[in-house]
């Protein structure tokens, strides 16, 4: 009787925050969805707009110009754009503009910067005092925890400013932000933290530390302040001891150490696998729900934020092993060890624990293999002609460091300048007709192939061959029991009222 009492009295207040949210004004969002008849007539109007747009961009700013898309509505331009799934929409985020989307990225990176630099400083003393203080591996191992928590604390934030401050309209554009965000600031602390350590000049170990039943990490005495420093300003070229270079593996290279050995145990093994949270959802909270239905929804957990998550752990190890691998080899084998386990993780965790992750794109994964990649590579070159070059003892002028950088940042916009300029030009569609005629004679036998690359090609996900399969034969089947001209295809299309961004969507 209480436990029905108390969902009587939640219904009650939502209730009244259904019939608050009613009454209050619904301002206009400045997004509105379009339902076309055929596929056709929504390509046509597509390639309408956007040879207006390339029109206007290329035509000289002056006065007295005018943009033909302010004539459609109010003076209001409109844009066309595929409109997103359904469930990928943040419904509630529709109502912010632009500038306060942007606004709020702007603090939200802020933020997870501070506690990046925080990260850093941590992880540096940890390593610092560990090294120093050390008397075998063992007494090493506490500064691990360290460089855990450290990690943890970026994306245990992420989400969180990603709910509660962020306003993004979809929940691509918020997994590809929150991706970067924890990729980037991750990416940083651990290279500044192992980075750092070869500016540290250390004094030179006892002369029978090969002796040492302390080994493989020596009590190195702590640094010799009074010394000449590791790093000589230069403009010709980068000067750094050979001692200090060689000391670097006991420090620096204990912060990956300590990375890819945090990783994989405490947050692969551990929290992606064990998951202490599915334990205490599934025999504690789930047997307490009143119904079955509750219970199976409790008993599934969500996966709205498990796909950011899982590829920003596995793209930061592949941009740790490319980029470190020329003084570390051992980070390539550790880095295929975390991606077969992953794997499996991923494949128990999608099928036995979780629910269907949402429907989203493909802007992911596309931002991470043409831009994070290719800066990874460019640090493999760079951390290789540092590192061998010490060990060879052939200096490496300046200028090719500059270069390399140079050349990695003409990359990177080259790429996104490529990617605008094919988003820009719109597919040809083989059911374009000139003139408004229809392409109505096109055999029955090839128009459901025909109907099925459109459709494969529009919806901008990847499908898998079993889906691909089941469409085509839905597509042929449809063509053989129906007449070509009662068959309909519907297109969405969404298009801005008040100057907000037109999106275009197409289906079955």
């Amino acid at each position: 009787a209480a436990q029905i009492d108390r969902q009587w009295v939640e219904m009650q207040q939502h209730r009244e925050q259904m019939r608050k949210t009613g009454a209050a004004q619904t301002s206009c969002t400045g997004h509105a969805v379009v339902v076309f008849k055929r596929m056709e007539y929504a390509a046509k109007c597509v390639r309408h707009f956007g040879a207006i747009r390339q029109h206007e961009r290329s035509r000289s700013v002056g006065v007295g110009t005018v943009d033909f898309r302010q004539l459609y509505f109010r003076t209001h331009k409109l844009e066309v754009t595929r409109a997103p799934e359904p469930s990928d929409i943040v419904w509630g985020n529709l109502r912010y503009s632009s500038l306060q989307k942007r606004t709020q990225q702007i603090k939200t990176t802020l933020i997870i910067m501070l506690i990046s630099c925080c990260s850093t400083v941590f992880i540096v003393i940890a390593t610092f005092f560990a090294t120093m203080r050390s008397e075998g591996i063992i007494t090493t191992l506490w500064s691990t925890p360290v460089i855990i928590g450290s990690n943890v604390a970026i994306f245990i934030a992420v989400p969180q400013l990603a709910l509660n401050m962020e306003r993004s309209h979809t929940r691509s554009s918020q997994h590809q932000h929150m991706l970067i965000k924890m990729v980037c600031f991750q990416l940083l602390n651990t290279v500044i933290a192992t980075v750092a350590f070869l500016f540290i000049q250390w004094s030179p170990p006892p002369a029978d530390h090969q002796n040492m039943s302390t080994c493989p990490v020596p009590n190195f005495p702590p640094p010799d302040w009074s010394e000449v420093s590791c790093f000589e300003p230069r403009l010709d070229y980068l000067n750094f001891l050979p001692a200090c270079v060689n000391h670097w593996y006991v420090t620096g290279a204990a912060v990956l150490i300590n990375v890819v050995v945090g990783d994989l145990t405490a947050i692969l093994f551990l929290i992606e696998f064990i998951r202490p949270d599915k334990w205490i959802i599934r025999y504690l909270i789930a047997p307490k729900a009143p119904t079955q239905a509750e219970m199976n929804q409790i008993w599934a957990m969500d996966s709205e934020f498990y796909l950011p998550f899982r590829y920003q752990l596995g793209l930061k190890h592949i941009c740790i092993a490319f980029t470190f691998c020329p003084a570390m080899p051992i980070l390539l084998p550790a880095a295929a060890i975390i991606m077969f386990l992953s794997f499996w993780v991923d494949r128990y965790n999608l099928l036995r624990v979780f629910k269907p992750p949402p429907r989203t794109t493909d802007r992911t994964v596309t931002m991470s293999v043409l831009y994070m990649l290719p800066i990874a590579v460019f640090g493999h070159i760079l951390f290789a002609m540092f590192f061998y070059s010490k060990q060879a003892n052939q200096p490496v002028p300046v200028a090719y460091y500059a270069a390399l950088t140079f050349l990695a940042a003409f990359v990177v916009v080259r790429i996104n300048a490529e990617l605008k300029r094919q988003s820009q030009n719109f597919r040809s569609e083989a059911y374009a007709a000139e003139d408004g005629h229809e392409m109505e004679e096109a055999s029955s036998a090839s128009r459901p192939s025909t109907e099925l690359r459109h459709h494969l090609e529009n919806i901008e996900m990847y499908v898998p061959p079993l889906a691909h399969t089941l469409l085509k034969h839905i597509y042929a089947t449809s063509a053989a029991n129906s007449d070509p001209s009662s068959r309909a295809v519907s297109c969405a299309h969404a298009c801005p009222m008040a100057g907000g961004g037109c999106k275009l969507r197409s289906g079955t």
